[in-house]
């Protein structure tokens, strides 16, 4: 079979001091022409989600091995027993010493289809990652012609291996963060306003300290047509107060919506939280 003619993009070192607002624009830049702008978060933030699982993996994997003499056998006893991780991620590199984000960053040929088959795999493995991880087809196509071609998709690759995102490397909360700047960019270079998508963080603050949230309170919004999270939820772990959320929409029944929410929580407090 003939190589492929595409070339493989420059490598670039994980660069700790890289400021997350500039990795982020790194990683938009990488496929500006392949969607509209609003979509870039649609490719993006999955593949920042997926990154700091395989760093947050790896940082397991290196505390097994550190007990059991190497990587090769913490990766076996993780596939043995999934509860010695927080999640199992069934991707193991040739070279178990080289990072589990290697599998998906040495990706060569057919991008899209192994991306995609990488996130499903992680998602099956993980009941609770099922219908996050897994709702992007990153080989899906649009009358004939791909949503994001591989050239991109690779270049999208490699602008996320430049930080990594390990329990000692970033703050928990980077996906929120990650969508928070996205958005903002977004909306400013279309001369629009951010605030129809999200709360800034600046007003979440001052929401969170004019309530005065107390534990078992309820906090309820219903914001029309435009459901998501509604903000301060940072701000109030920041004042150690337990709120459970119901975040109401006009067009979601209640429970349900709350029922959701409450999962993501547990979620990302799982993914997320040292």
């Amino acid at each position: 079979m003939p190589k492929s003619s595409r070339a493989a993009p420059k490598k670039a070192k994980p660069d700790k001091n890289k400021s997350l607002e500039s990795w982020i624009w790194d990683a938009a830049c990488s496929i500006r022409g392949a969607k509209d702008a609003p979509k870039y978060k649609d490719f993006i933030l999955p593949l920042i989600f997926t990154k700091r699982l395989c760093d947050v993996f790896d940082d397991e994997l290196n505390r097994i091995a550190s007990e059991v003499g190497s990587r090769k056998k913490a990766f076996q006893l993780a596939k043995a027993d999934h509860k010695l991780v927080r999640f199992y991620l069934p991707l193991m590199p040739g070279d178990p010493d080289q990072p589990v984000w290697s599998v998906i960053r040495k990706l060569s040929d057919k991008i899209g289809e192994g991306v995609t088959s990488h996130m499903r795999a992680i998602a099956k493995e993980n009941q609770g990652l099922q219908g996050i991880i897994d709702r992007v087809d990153f080989n899906a196509t649009t009358h004939g012609q791909r949503d994001i071609d591989d050239d991109r998709l690779s270049n999208l690759i490699e602008a996320i291996s430049t930080k990594r995102l390990g329990l000692e490397d970033v703050e928990a909360d980077i996906i929120g963060k990650s969508y928070e700047y996205l958005i903002r960019k977004f909306a400013e270079g279309g001369g629009q306003s951010a605030g129809e998508f999200y709360t800034p963080p600046e007003v979440g603050t001052i929401m969170s300290k004019v309530l005065q949230p107390e534990p078992g309170m309820e906090i309820r919004e219903a914001f029309g047509r435009h459901p998501g999270w509604k903000d301060g939820e940072a701000e109030l772990r920041e004042l150690r107060k337990q709120v459970t959320f119901a975040v109401c929409s006009e067009e979601e029944d209640l429970e349900k919506v709350t029922a959701t929410v409450e999962a993501l929580f547990t979620l990302l407090e799982k993914a997320f939280r040292k």
